[in-house]
């Protein structure tokens, strides 16, 4: 392979990595506007909670 082949290949992948990021992020953008900010608060609550679990369960074993 050719030098030039190569990182056209490389470039290809940067490309489509680069493009799914922007997806992700467009997406959990998106999401976050469907919420109402008591949804929102109740996730957050939750997310604390579910923190509190884990660390719980880590510090047993």
């Amino acid at each position: 392979m050719a030098i030039k082949e190569i990182f056209q290949k490389f470039l290809g992948k940067d490309k489509e990595m680069s493009k799914a990021e922007k997806e992700e992020s467009i997406r959990k953008v998106i999401e976050k506007r469907r919420k109402t900010p008591n949804e929102r608060e109740l996730e957050h609550r939750l997310e604390g909670k579910r923190q509190e679990m884990i660390n719980e369960q880590l510090r047993k074993m």
